[in-house]
């Protein structure tokens, strides 16, 4: 009879046949979308993006299917990789930075919560897609 311990690895965790870990992303891209590459066991490099206009929040998980470790309760299987994204806040901004957010942040929430939506979405005098003083608003 063999007993088999499993030995803790610094980045993976495991249960059963998938494989969980942790991937740290910008706040930009967290906001915005972008691309990273996980360097999975064995050291294959696993390619993985968030779409543009699709943001992510601390604690989302991403799934791969199939790259986790081989399955023994299903032969020729493999569990699956799962991703838990942690994101990267500034310790500061400059200025023009959060000048630039905040204006984003205030049309976005101006947008939503007063006006409705923005048909054209062009940037104008106003700043958030409207003109100053434009009326039925």
């Amino acid at each position: 009879m063999f007993v088999v311990k499993q030995k803790p690895h610094p980045k993976f965790n495991r249960r059963g046949a998938d494989l969980i870990v942790e991937q740290e992303i910008t706040l930009e891209e967290a906001l915005t979308g972008g691309k990273f590459t996980i360097e999975h066991l064995g050291g294959k490099k696993v390619a993985l993006s968030i779409e543009p206009g699709k943001s992510v929040k601390p604690n989302d998980v991403m799934t791969v299917e199939g790259l986790g470790m081989p399955n023994i309760k299903a032969p020729g299987t493999n569990g699956n990789l799962y991703i838990i994204i942690s994101i990267k806040f500034p310790s500061t901004l400059e200025e023009a930075k959060l000048t630039t957010l905040l204006k984003v942040f205030s049309c976005f929430f101006t947008g939503i919560l007063e006006f409705g939506a923005v048909e054209d979405g062009g940037e104008v005098e106003g700043g958030c897609g409207r003109e100053v003083g434009d009326e039925g608003l």
